[in-house]
């Protein structure tokens, strides 16, 4: 089963240039261009969230990230903008973000990113998994 991934982007371009590359690796791709639109799609649960930082009018997206951590907090959050700097950097991982990649983004690096949280996150359940069985038995 392919990983499922929401990616929050309000600007049409990119948003079709994410889930164009995302389908290509083999993910199934969720999109929504507000916070609302989001929310709802999380609901379904997801295994990977991408938002941009600024979503234009209403809430932006560390909203959504704080949205997708208090639905499931495992759930691995990238945020992309492109007001990048050291200092947005920090509050979206003090937020809880996975990691940052500022726009223009590179699509080896974001694919790079992705496969790595999808792992980490596989193995982390699979690890918890595990250690319930064992104690069972």
């Amino acid at each position: 089963m392919s990983a499922r991934v929401l990616v929050v982007e309000d600007e049409k371009a990119i948003a079709l240039a994410l889930s164009g590359l995302l389908r290509k690796e083999g993910y199934e791709v969720l999109t929504a261009a507000t916070h609302a639109d989001a929310a709802k799609l999380l609901l379904d649960g997801v295994d990977l969230v991408i938002t941009d930082l600024s979503l234009g009018a209403g809430p932006g997206g560390l909203e959504v990230l704080r949205a997708a951590k208090d639905l499931r907090g495992d759930t691995p959050v990238v945020l992309i903008t492109a007001h990048g700097s050291e200092k947005v950097a920090v509050e979206a991982m003090k937020a809880g973000a996975d990691d940052y990649v500022p726009k223009p983004f590179d699509n080896d690096e974001l694919r790079l990113v992705v496969r790595r949280l999808l792992d980490r996150t596989r193995l982390a359940r699979e690890h918890r998994l595990l250690l319930d069985r064992v104690e069972r038995e």
